[in-house]
This record gives structure tokens, C-alpha cells and sequence, in this order.
């Protein structure tokens, strides 16, 4: 059965992924990089979450449609801002995703809560806690933001308990305008 981190792997995909950059924490990063595997996309682990936005947003310089970087929640995000804004000002199409913080974390998580969205807002097309009804449309027009006339870095937040979801009947991209923040 396929789940929504085999879905994101497989949008991945179709707008030219051609490898996984980052460093793994817990939640929903594992669960990508299992689906990573499964559909033959290479996760190279990087030493920083800067460094993994970097190499992802040179992939885009070397023809692959679309770059990938993985961080952890919180911290790691923030690790990865100046990488970002690399890709940002070099208008590279990256999706940056990161765990997310699940309301259920909330209550014991607080030493690493960062308000994620707003420090990656200056910098992103597009931001996108996929957790919606349709989260495969979430997904599609996340990518569609970062690959647009105005290609840049977006930010996918991604769940553990979302990624292991069935993508089943989670949609199939119809209205994929819907569903991501864009920077405006």
C-alpha cells in the first residue's frame, strides 16, 4: 500500500528529482527515505542541513528538474536557512522538507518548537504543513510553486503520522492549486 511519503517521492519524481539531500531525525524522515529507497531515489546524508539545501539546489544547476533537501524539526530547519537563501537568490527550485511539529508533540516538544513557517517565509515561494484532507494536492502544489515562473525554494512540513498515512483516496492532484501558502 502506498503511503503519502511514497506519494511525495513519486511527485518527486515526475518534476525530476534525482536524489534525497539531508540529515535524518525522527518522525517523518525515515518513513521518506524508506519511500526514497523503494522507488530507486538516492538519499545522500550530508554532514549539515545547509549543505543538503546546497547540494540540492546544484543538482537543479546540472539539469535535474527539481532538488531535494530533508532536515529535522526546529533546529534543523534552522541550519538550513542559509542554505535557503541560496537557493532563493539563485532561484533554484528546491523542496526544503522538514518533520513537523504535531500538536501532539506540542506539549513536550518546546525546547525545540521554532515557529518554522515564519523563518522560512522571507525566503520560500511556498509553505505547506501537509495535513490536509488532500494532501497529495498539497504536495503537487508545493512542487508547482517552486518549479513556477518565479522557481525558488519552498518548504514542505511533514508529519510522521501523515507520511505513514495511506495515500489512498488522499487525492489525486485535482485542484493542486490549492493547499500551499505562496509568498507574496
Amino acid at each position: 500500500m502506498d503511503t503519502i511519503a511514497d506519494a511525495l517521492v513519486a511527485a518527486l519524481q515526475r518534476a525530476g528529482a534525482t536524489h534525497v539531500f539531508g540529515v535524518p531525525g525522527g518522525d517523518s524522515s525515515l518513513d521518506l527515505i524508506e519511500a526514497a529507497r523503494r522507488r530507486a531515489l538516492p538519499f545522500v546524508l550530508a554532514r549539515t542541513e545547509c549543505a543538503a539545501v546546497l547540494m540540492a539546489a546544484a543538482t537543479t544547476e546540472t539539469g535535474a528538474g527539481i532538488g531535494v533537501a530533508l532536515t529535522t524539526k526546529g533546529p534543523g530547519l534552522a541550519s538550513a536557512v542559509n542554505g535557503i537563501a541560496h537557493a532563493d537568490l539563485d532561484r533554484s527550485p528546491v523542496v526544503v522538507i522538514s518533520d513537523s511539529f504535531e500538536p501532539e508533540h506540542r506539549g513536550y516538544v518546546t525546547h525545540q518548537w521554532i515557529d518554522q513557517r515564519a523563518i522560512t517565509a522571507p525566503l520560500v515561494r511556498a509553505h505547506c504543513a501537509v495535513d490536509g484532507a488532500d494532501p497529495v494536492s498539497q504536495i503537487e502544489a508545493a512542487i508547482g510553486a517552486a518549479i513556477g515562473a518565479a522557481r525558488g525554494p519552498v518548504h514542505l512540513e511533514l508529519g510522521g503520522a501523515i507520511a505513514r498515512r495511506s495515500a489512498a483516496g488522499a487525492g489525486a492532484g485535482a485542484g493542486a492549486s490549492a493547499g500551499a501558502e505562496a509568498r507574496t
